[in-house]
């Protein structure tokens, strides 16, 4: 699926957005150069498929927080949003606070957001939930 630029009207701002729904990646064009590969670990669109290959340094989606870091080791710069005094980080929430950890290697970064607090996709009779320190996304940038 190819998405309409950001900014119509500001051409040197041409950015399109293609989703591999097969594959489970999101792509990032800026004047058909590609910048960023996107590969989300959960995506409700119909037919879009979680990439299941490994990312980098043997790291994959699947993998735990401590498995990730182990795999790429020491970040380049961590993001955290705070979390207000007295939250519970176990008990999910719709619009959780995150952690954007960072990697610069050699012609690219990596960032990988995990899950300050668990998350609650749905409200559903049985929603689905995801825990604290769950790996909701890892980005490709270069």
């Amino acid at each position: 699926m190819r998405m309409p630029p950001e900014d119509e009207t500001q051409p040197e701002h041409q950015t399109t957005l293609e989703w591999y729904y097969s594959w489970g990646v999101v792509a990032s064009f800026e004047h058909d150069k590609l910048f960023s590969i996107g590969l989300p670990t959960f995506c409700d669109y119909q037919g879009f498929l979680i990439y299941s290959g490994t990312v980098v340094n043997g790291a994959k989606l699947t993998d735990s927080k401590q498995a990730i870091l182990k795999a790429l080791g020491k970040p380049t710069k961590i993001e955290s949003d705070a979390l207000p005094v007295g939250t519970d980080p176990n008990l999910p929430t719709v619009w959780p606070k995150e952690s954007r950890y960072y990697w610069r290697f050699s012609g690219y970064t990596l960032e990988a957001t995990f899950l300050q607090q668990a998350q609650s996709l749905s409200d559903t009779r049985e929603p689905h939930t995801w825990p604290k320190d769950g790996l909701t996304s890892m980005y490709i940038t270069w």
